[in-house]
C-alpha cells in the first residue's frame, strides 16, 4: 500500500540518516453519525475539506495518508521530542478547527482525536509506532469524552510538553 511504502521509506531514511519523526493517528469522532444524519455526500465533502486543511497544516514538514473511512495518518518529519510534536499537533488542530466546515447549507464542527508516537525514542518499528500512536489516540479520545461528553469541536488535549500528546 501507499502508506506502508511511504512509512517504510521514512523509517529507512531515519535509520540511515539519524532523522527523527512522529507518527500521528487522526480520527474524526462520530463520523458515522454525520453520515447518517446529513448523508454520504455531506460526509464526503467533510472528509475532503478535513484532508485539505490537514495537508495545508503539514505543508512540506509531513506526509498525510488516508487509511480509510475517517482515519488518517500523518508522518511529521524532524520531530525529536514530544514538545515539538505537540506544537505541530496544535497547529494541525488549529487548521482543521479554525472555522466550521460549510457543507450543503449546514456548519459542522467535528471533534477530532489524535495520537502520537515518536521514532526512534518511543518505538523503532512500524508495528510498534502504529500500535503506540493508535493507543495514544484512543487515550486522547477517552480523556476528552470523560471531561466533556458533548464536545463538538477539535481540542488540543494533551498537546504540551510532557503531557503525553
Amino acid at each position: 500500500s501507499v502508506f506502508s511504502s511511504k512509512l517504510a521509506s521514512a523509517l529507512e531514511n531515519a535509520r540511515d540518516g539519524g532523522s527523527l519523526y512522529a507518527l500521528c493517528f487522526i480520527d474524526l469522532d462520530d463520523f458515522k453519525t454525520i453520515n447518517d444524519t446529513y448523508g454520504h455526500d455531506c460526509g464526503d465533502q467533510l472528509l475532503n475539506g478535513f484532508a485539505e486543511r490537514l495537508q495545508s497544516a503539514l505543508s512540506t514538514a509531513g506526509t498525510l495518508i488516508r487509511l480509510g473511512g475517517d482515519e488518517f495518518i500523518a508522518i511529521l518529519y524532524g520531530v525529536s521530542e514530544r514538545c515539538i510534536a505537540g506544537e505541530r499537533f496544535r497547529r494541525m488542530l488549529e487548521a482543521i478547527g479554525s472555522e466550521p466546515y460549510h457543507l450543503e447549507g449546514i456548519d459542522l464542527n467535528p471533534a477530532v482525536s489524535m495520537g502520537l508516537a515518536l521514532y526512534p525514542s518511543e518505538a523503532d518499528s512500524l508495528e510498534a509506532l502504529m500500535r503506540l500512536a493508535d493507543a495514544d489516540m484512543y487515550e486522547h479520545k477517552k480523556r476528552r469524552r470523560c471531561r466533556n461528553g458533548t464536545e463538538t469541536s477539535p481540542s488540543a488535549d494533551g498537546a504540551s510538553c510532557g503531557a503525553g500528546v
